[in-house]
């Protein structure tokens, strides 16, 4: 899942119901990416307010470079589409660690 300082409360709420509907939330391991650089909150300030948030929660936070793809992002109509972390999910096998089987 992707973690923008703009969407983080839908993100939170994405969470919590993630767990909320799991049968083994216990389980549950995340595996976000947030943007770094740019004027972003830094990945330390993301990971502070997810585990803030959820103080029992199993995470990882990779750092997504989103300048080394802005360039090849193309004007569009809805400028929320021109965010470089709307793309990340191309770059998940380059970006999660081997281990992980599945993202969903």
């Amino acid at each position: 899942m992707t973690l923008d300082a703009h969407y983080l409360r839908g993100s939170m709420a994405a969470i919590y119901l993630l767990l909320k509907h799991a049968s083994c939330p216990e389980s549950v391991f995340f595996h976000f990416l947030a943007a770094d650089g740019g004027g972003a909150p830094t990945v330390a300030e993301v990971w502070a307010a997810v585990a803030a948030s959820f103080p029992s929660l199993r995470f990882e936070i990779y750092p997504f470079h989103a300048d080394a793809i802005a360039g090849l992002i193309s004007v569009s109509v809805c400028t929320a589409l021109e965010a470089p972390l709307n793309y990340a999910w191309n770059h998940l096998a380059d970006l999660l660690p081997r281990c992980v089987p599945r993202a969903i």
